[in-house]
């Protein structure tokens, strides 16, 4: 059991306990000679843009690329594995999707940047040429090439294989997940308020968005220091790199 499980029901048990002192129903309390476990700050896991390039180049390598390119588009901007596996023909208007199923309940818009949108359009008209020329908003966005589910809605082994496939080309290791982190991370570092960050990210918690919001404060204090420093030193005096070649 996790950690933040196990704090949670403590939590629970030591409020019950206080209540019953309280109440009278008991005179003591076992759960005060139990501490709570230390809950790690969760941190970010965002991948660089490097490596974001480095996966789109991969995907044009490997089979159907005018699907896949759409899968890692929708999940660069933020989308869940499961979210992108969810979607309808009719959550995606041109501008933007629907998320109308999600975990926690976080469901909401998410509006798409020109170079999605255009791989959205895309993958659209490659399913009207290789699957159905009637795309009815029921019909699910991504459906399966393989033999044995071909024409279905895909699911997140789909997504999960992929990133196992592109992994093994680029010879990085990573998770769908990592792009939602990526998506965040790249939203603070923007400049964009953490409010409308948690809102497209359609999270709820601070505590857990905070990741993200640290991750672009130590890029952004990196960035400040080089500028400081302009390629010498603001802590050693008379110290120039570029002096001593």
């Amino acid at each position: 059991m996790k950690d933040s499980s196990v704090a949670r029901i403590l939590g629970t048990l030591k409020n019950f306990y206080n209540w019953l002192i309280r109440s009278g129903y008991v005179k003591a309390d076992p759960t005060i000679a139990v501490d709570l476990p230390k809950i790690l700050e969760p941190k970010a896991n965002n991948l660089s843009m490097e490596v974001v390039e480095k996966i789109f180049t991969a995907i044009e390598t490997i089979r159907n690329p005018e699907r896949n390119l759409a899968i890692f588009g929708l999940l660069l901007h933020g989308l869940r594995a499961s979210e992108v596996c969810g979607l309808n023909i009719g959550d995606y208007d041109g501008i933007r999707v629907d998320i109308k199923e999600a975990k926690a309940g976080s469901v909401g818009t998410v509006p798409l940047e020109g170079w999605c949108k255009e791989l959205v359009d895309n993958h659209l008209e490659w399913l009207k040429a290789n699957f159905t020329k009637d795309l009815k908003s029921e019909y699910p966005l991504f459906v399966s090439c393989s033999n044995r589910n071909y024409g279905t809605r895909i699911s997140y082994d789909t997504i999960n294989k992929l990133c196992e496939k592109i992994s093994k080309i680029i010879g990085i290791k990573f998770n769908a997940h990592q792009l939602r982190h990526t998506f965040a991370t790249n939203l603070v570092i923007s400049g964009m308020s953490p409010y409308h960050s948690m809102t497209l990210m359609r999270q709820k918690s601070f505590r857990n968005f905070k990741r993200y919001a640290l991750a672009a404060e130590r890029a952004a204090a990196e960035a400040e220091f080089n500028k400081v420093s302009g390629g010498g030193s603001i802590l050693r005096k008379d110290t120039d790199i570029s002096d001593k070649k």
